[in-house]
């Protein structure tokens, strides 16, 4: 679930349901939006490239999606 007011979005739950996460507008310049066929969407709030060892990364992203 997530909520967006002016002063900053706020993420509860994901894959951990007891975990909440605040980004305040200066974390928000990367933000992506993407809107589907159907009236659905995601908002890519957050991009991490994780070194994983093996001379490549991973890409981790919080995401959250919406359907109208």
């Amino acid at each position: 679930m997530y909520a967006i007011t002016s002063e900053r979005v706020l993420l509860i739950g994901g894959a951990d349901p007891e975990t909440a996460r605040s980004y305040a507008p200066a974390r928000l310049q990367q933000i992506k939006r993407t809107e589907h066929a159907g009236g659905w969407g995601d908002l890519i709030l957050e991009t991490e490239h994780v070194y994983d060892g093996d001379d490549s990364y991973t890409t981790n992203r919080t995401r959250r999606s919406w359907k109208t």
